[in-house]
């Protein structure tokens, strides 16, 4: 899995998003902090969007086909001897 930050920085971003979503949904936010963090709510959902769809964009590279195996002959008889003397 190339580049898990991307995975990794949209779910951080997705759970800042949460956070600030909650804090202005439960706490009484002073008027001059509701822009900025309405702003901080935005671009953390941006961002991580935008990396959601880098990763699911992002061309997979192609698969390397398993080299085929090659066709053995009989195993000589001096390897075989070491074995008699076991």
């Amino acid at each position: 899995m190339p580049q898990r930050w991307r995975l990794l920085l949209a779910g951080l971003l997705a759970l800042v998003a949460l956070a600030t979503g909650a804090a202005l949904a439960l706490f009484p936010v002073p008027h001059r902090l509701e822009w900025p963090l309405g702003l901080v709510l935005l671009l953390a959902l941006i961002f991580a969007g935008w990396n959601l769809y880098r990763w699911f964009t992002m061309p997979q590279p192609a698969l390397r086909l398993a080299s085929t195996q090659k066709e053995r002959g009989p195993t000589p008889v001096w390897r075989q001897l070491p074995w008699f003397f076991v």
